[in-house]
Formats: structure tokens, sequence, C-alpha cells
């Protein structure tokens, strides 16, 4: 009962977005049919949302709730820079939320992740690898799912080759071979460096047919530079600090230095007064 109200919200809203045009097209992934089929880096935050949940679409169908709450929430919390992101945003949300209602809660959200299998001749295969773009030198890249992945390190050239070899050939890794930063057995999750924040690291899925779970996201980390500067930004909080204090001190001994005369002054006074009378 609950998977038919579903698919007849989804109906309903997909028909009411076809005739009121609810989901304009932004960027490489945002709006109806609009879908890059080679995983290129999206044009913002907002469009990396969207390409998020194609991925998790057509691994898992429509009919998944966890897509749209996945999308619903990434895009909650996405910050827009113009007023046309803005409404596609606005739209977004309006869009989904009837279906996250009776959807499974989404607190992991921002590290599931549901990436196709390799059988080609599936109607709604897509991607069976996900692009991670936003890190920094030092992260840490966390991954582990219920099949075996790769991961894989390219430069920007060489991942769009890589795009194109996937969409025909998803099981063909030997021509990439050299590009493996690390491989993660089933149901083990493992952590790498990003050594080189300008590279794109993605995880594929290489062994499985079917869809599979996968758990993805970045832990931020501090390296040596990072560290050196935040020690250095400590201390020069401490050495003004400290200086802070120094001269409040300076300052309050000269207030009680100066009292102090005032009142040693007022007793001479006061003495030469009494002998004068």
């Amino acid at each position: 009962m609950k998977l038919i109200l579903l698919t007849i919200l989804i109906l309903l809203n997909f028909s009411f977005a076809e005739n009121k045009n609810v989901l304009p097209i932004y960027g490489y992934y945002c709006g109806k049919d609009n879908h890059n089929q080679y995983g290129i880096q999206p044009l913002d935050d907002l469009d990396r949302q969207c390409q998020i949940h194609d991925i998790c679409v057509a691994a898992s169908s429509l009919i998944d709730c966890y897509c749209s709450t996945q999308l619903y929430l990434s895009v909650s919390s996405t910050v827009t820079t113009n007023m046309y992101a803005t409404k596609v945003k606005n739209e977004i949300l309006s869009f989904t939320y009837p279906l996250i209602s009776i959807c499974e809660n989404g607190n992991s959200y921002h590290k599931r992740y549901f990436i196709s299998g390799t059988d080609t001749k599936k109607n709604n295969r897509g991607y069976n690898y996900i692009p991670l773009f936003e890190y920094i030198r030092y992260d840490y890249l966390v991954a582990g799912g219920s099949s075996e992945l790769s991961v894989y390190k390219f430069t920007p050239e060489q991942y769009i080759e890589f795009g194109k070899t996937m969409v025909d050939r998803p099981t063909d890794s030997e021509k990439f071979k050299d590009n493996i930063f690390n491989i993660s057995e089933k149901n083990i999750v493992y952590s790498n460096v990003i050594s080189d924040p300008d590279d794109i690291y993605v995880v594929v899925n290489h062994k499985s047919e079917k869809s599979v779970t996968i758990y993805v996201f970045v832990e931020r980390n501090m390296g040596l530079t990072q560290r050196l500067l935040s020690y250095s930004a400590f201390l020069t909080f401490v050495i003004y600090g400290i200086s802070g204090i120094f001269i409040l001190i300076i300052f309050i001994l000269l207030l009680c230095l100066g009292c102090r005369k005032v009142r040693i002054g007022f007793y001479v006074v006061s003495n030469t007064k009494n002998k004068l009378i």
C-alpha cells in the first residue's frame, strides 16, 4: 500500500512538473531529462546534488524513497549564488517535499549513496561510479560498500575519457589500472589521504552486476602546513592575550600608584593645616 501511494505521488508530481514547468533546467543535471552521461563536473553545489540524485535514481529506480529524501535534505542545506539558482532550489524542494513524508529516515544522506551495477542490459543502469570533486590536500577519503570497490584518481582530462568508457563498458578497467588509488573489499571501510586536490577521485563498482550501496565521505584533516599556520595563529593569539593582560596589570598598578599619591598629598596637606591651626 505504501509503495502504491508513493507511486501515485510521484506520477502526480511529474504531471504537475510537466504542466507547470516546476523543475526548470539548471546546469548539467537539474531539471527533467537534463542528464550528463559522462558525469562531468557540475556547475555548482546545487547542480552537484542533482547529479547525485541522477546516480541514485538510476541505481535504485525512481520508486526509491531514499533518493527523494537525499535530494530534499541536501538541497535544503545548499547555498545558492544567484536568483535563478534560488528559484530552481525552491522548485526542487516543493517538488520533493510531498514524497519524503512517507520515506525512510535520511540521517546518513551525506554519506550513503547508491551506484549502478555493471549489467549493461538493465534499462535504468546509470553510473556504476560516483565522482568526488570537493576536497583539499590532506583530507581523508573514506569509502566502503556492499561490494568490492575500486577508487581511481584521474586528471580532469583522464576523467572525461573514463566517463566515456564506462557508459558502454563498465567492466573495462584494464585501461585505467595505473590510476587505481585503492581497492576496498566487500563491507570493509578504508581511508586514504588525498594527495593532490587538483585530481578527481572516483569510487567505482566493477564487480557487482547489481546496484550496490556505498558509504563515501571526505573527512577534513589539516596537513603540516595547515597545522603550522594554525599553531602560529594560536601562538599569536596567546602572545596578544598575554600582552593584553600585562598591559592591563601595568595600567592597574599605575592607577593604584596614582591613587596612593593623591592620598599621600591629601595627608600632607591635612597635617599642614592642623599645624597652622
